[in-house]
């Protein structure tokens, strides 16, 4: 019945991955921006 142990890592998994593409998408539109800003100098 108790199937607690499994949504807590499923929680936790799901909880890191967004995280670390939230920090690449970031450091991915970072680079993006310099990239563009390189370009239009």
């Amino acid at each position: 019945v108790y199937q607690l142990p499994c949504d807590l890592l499923r929680q936790l998994e799901s909880s890191n991955e967004p995280r670390k593409t939230e920090r690449q998408r970031f450091l991915d539109d970072y680079n993006n921006n310099n990239l563009i800003n390189n370009n239009d100098n």
